[in-house]
């Protein structure tokens, strides 16, 4: 049935607004996690992904609104970014995979447990100083989750914010901690002892 743009414009929340935006969230999460869960098979990582897509549309909310009045954008749009998301997450994964394949090739079997017992710390204390410069609720949330293992929605009811609100503070502090570890790397052992 054609609906005119008015018409159609007038039956979805508008995402511009933040209460327009949690309608959305909530009407379309489940529909983006399960296609992330049906490739991925991990509810945590699946649930950070998604969380990340509706981060990034959060973002880019002004952008995509007009785009958003076309029959059916939403599903379309989802399901594509979905897939984006995946690939990004499947190719991530795929270079730590070959980069930690390839320091435990370098390393010989003395060298490799204290070095990267070495290493271990010296990532462990620069990310404890990143997600020490976050801001405090963003840090809250983001230790909750990966310290303390709850859920999103724990966190959102232990902290009395809405889910979308736990999303967006954790995708903030992954972000955070991607652009400055994106050059991190595991010492040479040339500069060895």
């Amino acid at each position: 049935m054609f609906l005119s743009k008015r018409k159609r414009q007038s039956q979805q929340p508008d995402i511009r607004t933040a209460e327009g935006f949690t309608t959305f969230y909530n009407t379309y999460f489940k529909f983006v996690f399960e296609i992330c869960d049906r490739y991925i098979h991990n509810d945590n990582i699946s649930q950070n992904v998604t969380c990340e897509i509706f981060a990034s549309l959060w973002e880019r909310r002004e952008e995509i609104f007009e785009q958003s009045l076309e029959e059916n954008f939403w599903e379309r749009y989802l399901t594509k970014a979905a897939k984006y998301k995946i690939y990004d997450h499947f190719r991530i994964q795929e270079r730590v995979q070959r980069y930690m394949s390839n320091a435990t090739k370098e390393l010989s079997p003395y060298e490799n447990t204290t070095e990267a017992d070495l290493n271990y710390h010296e990532l462990a204390e620069q990310v404890d100083k990143l997600v020490g410069k976050l801001p405090p609720r963003c840090k809250e949330v983001y230790q909750l989750s990966r310290v303390d293992g709850l859920s999103h929605r724990e966190i959102a009811q232990h902290m009395s914010i809405s889910m979308a609100g736990v999303n967006k503070h954790i995708s903030k502090a992954i972000q955070h901690l991607k652009e400055n570890l994106r050059d991190y790397q595991i010492p040479s052992r040339s500069t060895g002892i």
